[in-house]
């Protein structure tokens, strides 16, 4: 196994794991992921050199070793509220980071949006664009596959509407002065 990204927080050395670095470019754009996938929170990109699987052996991009920040490790022992990757007051429903910024796409993978099923037909550029994605219908994707994407696609849009349906009768029963404040 080659060098492999990690997204430290630097509030208190929580990591996760990010993905390969082949090269200078891999590793610049990894600490962009990290980035995008950690928001709330100053966070580093750290490569862990192949066969290792030692995070105090991780080295950042500017030559730090993990085991010399600070913080290290102290999430273990420590919960610190003030230090969390999703930003205050953000929705736990939504997204950390957009889906034009995830590099672990690969032509073909198929997703679920607010718009349905889309297919990544591929790209030449960082980050992604939304022509990057297709409909279904629009890919060279075998007909079993083309049918359970269809599948989830109809089961996608029927949760989508009971959800809406389900927001609008509570505002109704709170506008109607039934709801509990």
């Amino acid at each position: 196994m080659g060098k492999r990204a990690v997204c430290v927080r630097l509030c208190d050395g929580y990591h996760f794991p990010l993905g390969a670095v082949n090269g200078a470019g891999d590793a610049r754009a990894q600490a962009g992921m990290c980035q995008s996938l950690c928001p709330g929170a100053p966070a580093r990109v750290y490569v862990m050199q192949p066969g290792s699987e030692k995070i105090e052996d991780a080295m950042s991009l500017d030559g730090r070793r993990y085991d010399r920040l600070p913080v290290a490790f102290r999430h273990a022992n420590t919960r610190d509220d003030t230090c969390s990757c999703r930003p205050v007051g953000a929705d736990v429903g939504s997204p950390l980071m957009s889906l034009l910024d995830d590099l672990t796409l690969r032509r073909g993978d198929a997703i679920v949006t607010a718009k349905g099923v889309r297919v990544f037909r591929g790209a030449t550029r960082w980050p992604l664009r939304h022509r990057d994605f297709v409909r279904v219908g629009e890919t060279k994707l075998s007909p079993g596959a083309r049918a359970a994407l269809a599948t989830i696609d109809r089961l996608n849009a029927r949760a989508q509407r009971a959800r809406a349906a389900a927001r609008d009768a509570a505002a109704a029963r709170v506008e109607g002065g039934s709801g509990v404040l």
